[in-house]
């Protein structure tokens, strides 16, 4: 890879994902959603399970990390609904 080709991935001046893979899943926006949304209830049930346990601040440290990994992944899939439109 050039050096010119690395620095396009430090920077958010241009898409470089997006042109190769948003087309690609668009059409499966809504099984990525559905499969992550299942990824991310079991991720809560082991957080429950282990605030049963006895481990209050990592279930509580792992609950926050699943809401904000659900905010992230929502808009990543409202990105796929409405790319190309």
């Amino acid at each position: 890879m050039k050096k010119e080709e690395m620095k396009k991935f430090l920077t958010l001046d241009e898409p470089i994902f997006v042109s190769k893979f948003a087309p690609v899943l668009a059409p499966y926006a809504k099984i990525v959603y559905l499969v992550g949304l299942v990824i991310l209830a079991i991720t809560v049930f082991a957080a429950l399970v282990e605030l049963l346990t006895g481990g209050i601040a990592s279930a509580f440290l792992t609950l926050v990390v699943v809401a904000v990994e659900f905010i992230l992944f929502r808009m990543f899939c409202e990105f796929l609904m409405t790319h190309g439109k």
